[in-house]
């Protein structure tokens, strides 16, 4: 069969007859699957030499593979191939996890066809993390690939999260240049409402905090701007999360579920709230994710770590500051780790020595803070000015 029809040629491409049996019959046709795997890389691959090289050079490379299996039309044909096969794949590994006659077996075959899934899953998706970190990939085509390494966390068979997944996909799009305002729409509306990608995504921001303090994180060394973006795209991540956490432990508005009942993206809870083993009565079986006080945690640990940056700037932690005594400290669970924090920006003087100084006077009047030079503080920042300013 040929690798690629001619336009107006009748014959099926061999990708889109793989995709189509595949589909079709999952069991009887799993081989398309190896195939499909296969073709995604070359299809990727091919993206980034053409990305790299010059108009001249691209003619001359599709003479040169018109006999070869990713033989390509242009480069908008690729993205497309591409984002098929991706849909193709995730829905028959989706699938597959709804196979009775495989779930249910325990003979050697369905061993072996299971340890043979697993290692489809697994090229498929590092394929998918190489495509969305090259800055070769269009963005257009990014994004999808990103959203792909995304749902594919569902494919996981095993007993727990698929953290690394996520923690590739956010500090991807904090050190780099792909959080765009519909990115971050998307990843709020769609990803964050699961509790289990809220709570590693708490874990892998507080993470990334740490390793952008240390100069661990994938920035280059001396490039201010890259850092600088790096820290304003983890803050707009964080701030999505504590309006989702908010709405977990306050009961939002969209919604009084408790969060034990939350909707999760594993497919191991999804499992476990088909077999009826979540909810009340079943707290020794209810995952750290659905637990409100890990939940709680992960939080004021994300928070902590962020606000100990040396190199907020100066917006951010205003921004910061302002969602402390509302938004923040309701949801933490030792608000009192803080203190440091705000005496220090106190210090600031200005604005943000004023907002600093409103958090610990919520921490003292709520939280048994002592902080004796409260008031000597109140009064050194009231001046005219400061009666006229946006957050008095």
């Amino acid at each position: 069969m040929m690798g690629a029809s001619d336009k107006g040629s009748a014959i099926e491409p061999r990708w889109e007859a793989a995709k189509r049996a595949l589909l079709e019959d999952p069991l009887k046709n799993a081989n398309e699957c190896a195939y499909l795997v296969s073709h995604l890389s070359s299809l990727v691959d091919e993206i980034f030499t053409r990305t790299k090289q010059s108009p001249d050079d691209v003619d001359a490379a599709n003479k040169a593979s018109k006999s070869s299996d990713v033989e390509l039309e242009d480069e908008k044909d690729a993205r497309k191939r591409v984002v098929h096969i991706v849909h193709a794949l995730q829905k028959y590994f989706e699938r597959l996890q709804t196979e009775e006659s495989l779930r249910s077996s325990e003979s050697a075959a369905s061993r072996k066809f299971h340890k043979w899934t697993k290692e489809q899953i697994k090229s498929y998706q590092s394929c998918l993390r190489r495509c969305c970190a090259s800055r070769a990939t269009p963005a257009g085509l990014r994004a999808e690939t990103i959203f792909a390494v995304l749902d594919s966390i569902k494919l996981e068979a095993g007993k727990r999260f698929n953290a690394e997944s996520l923690d590739f996909v956010l500090r991807l799009v904090c050190c780099g240049d792909q959080l765009s305002g519909l990115l971050l729409e998307i990843l709020t509306e769609e990803y964050f409402v699961f509790a289990d990608v809220a709570y590693y995504g708490l874990k892998s921001l507080a993470r990334l905090s740490e390793d952008v303090k240390s100069g661990k994180a994938e920035i280059p060394e001396n490039d201010q701007n890259a850092r600088e973006n790096a820290v304003c795209n983890a803050f707009d991540l964080l701030c999505a999360l504590t309006k989702t956490v908010g709405g977990f432990l306050n009961g939002g508005e969209a919604s009084e579920m408790p969060l034990a009942e939350r909707p999760c993206l594993s497919r191991r809870v999804a499992e476990a709230e088909e077999a009826g083993v979540r909810g009340a009565g079943a707290n020794a079986a209810t995952p750290i994710f659905l637990q409100e006080k890990a939940m709680r945690g992960r939080f004021t640990q994300a928070w902590l770590s962020f606000l100990r940056l040396d190199c907020l700037p100066g917006n951010v932690l205003r921004k910061s500051l302002t969602m402390l005594p509302d938004r923040v400290i309701p949801l933490m669970t030792t608000p009192i780790l803080l203190s440091d924090i705000l005496t220090n920006a106190v210090g600031h003087k200005g604005l943000v020595g004023i907002l600093a100084l409103h958090g610990l006077f919520v921490l003292v009047v709520s939280h048994d803070l002592e902080y004796p030079n409260f008031y000597r503080q109140l009064y050194n920042m009231l001046t005219a000015g400061t009666l006229l300013t946006k957050y008095r």
